[in-house]
C-alpha cells in the first residue's frame, strides 16, 4: 500500500494490527507471513509451521537458536498491517 493509504487505513482503524492485537492474536495469517520489506525480518523468528506457503504457527527455537526470544517477532510489524 501506498503511504497515504496506510496512513487513512490507520486513521480509521482497520488495520489488521488495531483489530487484532498481535499480543492477543499471534497466529492471526497476516502476521504469520509477515516480513519487513527493507530489511526482510520475518514475524517469525524461526521459520514457519507446517509450512511457509500455509502456515498456522511460527515454529519454536531449534538447537542452536536463542531460546530466551519469543518465536514471535512483534517489533518488526509495522503501525499497519492489512
Amino acid at each position: 500500500l501506498s503511504p497515504i493509504a496506510v496512513h487513512v487505513a490507520s486513521s480509521i482503524g482497520i488495520c489488521e494490527n488495531q483489530m487484532y492485537p498481535p499480543e492477543e492474536y499471534p497466529k492471526r495469517k497476516a502476521y504469520l507471513k509477515f516480513k519487513k520489506v527493507n530489511t526482510n525480518e520475518p514475524y517469525c523468528r524461526f521459520g514457519k509451521v507446517p509450512n511457509a506457503d500455509n502456515p498456522t504457527d511460527c515454529a519454536e527455537a531449534g538447537a542452536g537458536d536463542d531460546a530466551t526470544l519469543s518465536k514471535y517477532n512483534t517489533e518488526v510489524l509495522g503501525s499497519c498491517i492489512c
